[in-house]
């Protein structure tokens, strides 16, 4: 893995907003989800802020150590950096007062809402309870939850989702533990907003992509990456004509902490990409275009019953972002560099580099 992709993507986001960024001067901030791949970004720009004079101290919640040291590699800085190592399900105590919380924590992976949608429910509904409980009392400035498109269900809209938009979610079906679970936080940060005085504000983010990704994450991009990354046929198991927002990771941060800093509290801000609406097709051609060898081609299978049950809504899902635009997020990185900056993160060859 190319960690210097990720490097360069921090170093532009503190170079193009170094403004805002001194808003975070002398704050404590609690991230779940620390060693997660929006996580673990968030942490390492917080850690190289401290070279632009900006004091951060953290508070990262992790389920094990080790696996916080291995991803967060040179910025597991122990002198600005306190673990709290535990499940996320089990009750948490937090020992000092914190400024803000940016709440990650979530079971993300389709294949977990197939074969642990228990676990997939009790980490966000019961993980969000025991993260509030713990903030009770510590004179918190902002809770920042992300929360996913999934909320809006299916929603009958065939051009872009604001974030009035109220959606079907079928209780019936057992995929539905990832959103029903999410819609249900939601609600629940808004209520501590409004029973205990925490303030908070939730992020609903669209697709997700970018350098400090999993290559094994059975999502869209990851799974072409890997499909070319070993040789194979780019492995389509729908028509993939579904047109989605994807946002690169650098913009998804940027668009996170805009909400946590300027968001109003009891609000939802959806965070995309307009400009990068493509469909899941258009996705692999993309991919194979750059990284594919002369033989890799795109090839539709039909699905197991397995792989249909993980499947989301076969819909149009674009964001509007129009809302945290009007705070001040602006998109940066178009499709085509995303996926080459993710490609090469992951080791993969241009093909005129062959």
């Amino acid at each position: 893995m190319d960690e210097n992709i990720i490097l360069d993507d921090i170093n532009d986001l503190i170079k193009n907003h170094i403004d805002l960024w001194r808003e975070f001067n002398r704050k404590r901030i609690f991230i779940t989800g620390a060693t997660g791949f929006i996580g673990s970004f968030l942490v390492k720009l917080f850690m190289k802020l401290s070279g632009q004079g900006i004091n951060v101290k953290l508070v990262l919640l992790v389920f094990s150590r080790h696996e916080a040291e291995q991803k967060l590699g040179k910025y597991f800085d122990e002198s600005r950096i306190k673990l709290i190592e535990q499940d996320i399900t089990s009750p948490l105590e937090i020992d000092s007062d914190v400024d803000f919380v940016i709440h990650t924590a979530s079971k993300a992976n389709p294949t977990a809402y197939i074969t642990d949608p228990v676990g997939t429910i009790t980490t966000n509904v019961v993980g969000t309870n025991n993260v509030f409980k713990a903030l009770l009392g510590k004179h918190v400035k902002k809770v920042l939850y992300l929360s996913s498109m999934e909320v809006y269900g299916k929603h009958g809209e065939n051009g872009t989702i604001s974030e009035d938009v109220i959606g079907v979610i079928d209780s019936k079906k057992i995929r539905s533990c990832y959103p029903l679970s999410k819609s249900c936080t939601e609600n629940l940060c808004f209520s501590y907003s409004e029973q205990y005085g925490i303030p908070s504000t939730v992020v609903r983010l669209a697709y997700i992509y970018g350098a400090g990704d999993n290559i094994n994450d059975p999502k869209v991009v990851t799974a072409f990456m890997n499909d070319i990354l070993n040789g194979r046929n780019i492995i389509l198991k729908s028509d993939g004509v579904q047109e989605r927002t994807y946002c690169y990771i650098k913009d998804a941060v940027f668009g996170i902490l805009v909400a946590l800093l300027k968001g109003e509290n009891k609000q939802v801000y959806n965070i995309s990409s307009m400009s990068n609406t493509i469909t899941i097709r258009g996705i692999a051609e993309i991919i194979l275009k750059l990284f594919g060898n002369n033989e890799q081609k795109l090839e539709q299978v039909i699905p197991s019953e397995f792989d249909t049950k993980q499947f989301s809504l076969v819909q149009n899902n674009i964001l509007d972002n129009n809302k945290i635009k009007a705070l001040g997020y602006v998109e940066s990185i178009d499709i085509m560099e995303g996926l080459m900056k993710t490609g090469l993160y992951f080791g993969l060859l241009v093909r005129g580099d062959r």
